[in-house]
């Protein structure tokens, strides 16, 4: 991201001195006043409506514009089916509502010093939820059995991820009460996660969430984070972390990923090969994340007087350098491109109101170069170009026009 602001900054100092900064595109969002502590997960089911937990559970049926005291306490996890059926873990027990959270009964209750701490449901039978061991469901939560991982009993397991409904991840960790050295795995479930297979174990590091798109790809969450396209046969370092204090994570996708650290959000558009910096609108840790797609999201947490923090982004994040159109209502105009998310092509358009110069490019969300669409001279007027991507992934890309001295940038996005 550095890279990327600088190289505007560059331009646009040769160009025009008439600059404006976007501020964060991370919005904070207000929660219920009483609240304290940290907001720990966040989901949605749509745009709209999508629930936050901690040491309380909230929901907001407008996006998070308001957010709902659910007045049920003591959930960690929050994980819905669909937008009735859902489940939250937390303490040491599993509750379920059928009615889109205006009531629970509790499923299951494990023993004492088994916490549950992570939860995930593949369809509306088979889940699993992480604690000492896993237990599993395939009734929706009417039973649940506990399934040991041999030799490791005495772990806290922290996360669970299944890519389909035999194929699951689990990491956990042990903390030795007389060396105060912690060790931590990774493991491997091939049949649905009842019997369990230990494929990482390290010492005196963390590993603290996993997360697969399927059985072949996959992330975990540590000190540093590690990816997986084989099935967790073996692991690449993904992020240098040693700049980052890593809470939470997200991918939408093998391209789209987000990491939530104790006072930003950090972002990758390429698997992890690249990553961005994102600030929030007021300081906050990051415990939680959850996109719906590459531009709408939400993050939880809480800032350092331990009072809960949520934030909605509706740009992916991003934050970029742009001129506001209203500034040179006299020079040039750059509208939204149409249609937008696009697949396969976009217009853009534009107009000046005076002949000039014309310089139209296409960059990548890192700042990187992609295409020319105009260079030359051109007349005063109303203009419109097609763009056709051509090998380029779902992202979000920007135009960018420079006229008359003037530049103006604008986001589009491209999802195949």
């Amino acid at each position: 991201m550095k890279a990327f602001i600088l190289s505007f900054i560059i331009q646009s100092i040769i160009s025009t001195t008439s600059i404006s900064f976007a501020q964060s595109t991370w919005i904070q969002q207000l929660l219920p006043q009483h609240y304290s502590g940290a907001m720990a997960d966040v989901q949605f089911i749509n745009s709209n409506t999508g629930w936050m937990s901690g040491g309380s559970l909230c929901k907001t049926t407008n996006g998070g514009i308001n957010w709902i005291d659910m007045q049920v306490s003591g959930g960690k996890d929050v994980d819905f089916i669909n937008d009735t059926i859902g489940f939250l873990a937390g303490n040491f027990m599993i509750r379920k509502t059928t009615n889109a959270g205006i009531n629970w009964s509790v499923c299951l209750t494990s023993e004492s010093e088994n916490y549950l701490t992570s939860m995930h449901f593949y369809d509306s039978n088979t889940g699993w939820c992480s604690a000492k061991g896993i237990y599993r469901t395939t009734n929706s939560g009417l039973n649940w059995t506990r399934h040991n991982i041999p030799g490791y009993e005495h772990y806290q397991l922290s996360s669970v991820s299944f890519g389909n409904l035999t194929t699951g991840f689990c990491t956990g960790y042990y903390v030795n009460p007389y060396s105060g050295e912690q060790s931590v795995i990774v493991c491997r479930s091939t049949n649905g996660g009842v019997n369990w297979q230990v494929i990482i174990e390290r010492i005196n590091t963390l590993f603290t969430d996993v997360q697969f798109l399927d059985q072949n790809t996959g992330y975990v969450n540590g000190d540093p984070p590690i990816k997986t396209t084989n099935g967790g046969n073996t692991w690449e370092s993904i992020l240098d972390s040693s700049g980052y204090y890593i809470l939470a994570m997200f991918f939408l996708d093998k391209e789209q990923g987000w990491f939530g650290t104790s006072n930003s959000v950090v972002h990758t558009s390429d698997g992890g090969k690249s990553w961005a910096t994102q600030t929030l609108s007021v300081q906050s840790n990051v415990h939680g994340i959850f996109f719906l797609n590459d531009s709408i999201g939400w993050c939880a947490g809480m800032n350092n007087i331990s009072k809960p923090r949520a934030f909605k982004t509706t740009s992916g994040g991003i934050s970029f350098i742009s001129l506001n159109n209203t500034l040179n209502p006299e020079s040039i105009f750059l509208y939204q491109n149409y249609p937008n998310p696009f697949n396969p092509t976009t217009h853009i358009r534009f107009e000046l109101s005076k002949s000039s110069y014309v310089r139209l490019d296409i960059f990548d969300i890192r700042g990187a170069f992609v295409k020319t669409i105009v260079n030359g001279f051109r007349s005063k007027g109303f203009y419109e170009e097609l763009f056709t991507p051509e090998k380029l992934s779902s992202g979000i890309y920007f135009y960018r026009l420079i006229s008359n001295g003037v530049i103006v940038s604008k986001t589009m996005i491209l999802k195949k």
